[in-house]
């Protein structure tokens, strides 16, 4: 039976440095981007919300 472990990251929607990094280290350790959503936190403040998935083995 597949099994797949999910995942959210989120960065700052002005910190391309920080958005670049988290989308290799999430790369590098199996995981696959699936979708992407832009919101407001609770300080008005543009944040992007990254979620990802993998297959694991159980």
């Amino acid at each position: 039976m597949k099994k797949y472990k999910n995942t959210v990251a989120y960065v700052s929607n002005y910190c391309t440095h920080a958005l670049e990094e988290t989308l290799i280290n999430y790369g590098n350790a199996g995981y696959k981007l699936v979708s992407t959503l832009m919101a407001d936190n609770k300080y008005d403040v543009q944040i992007m919300y990254l979620f990802f998935t993998k297959e694991i083995e159980e």
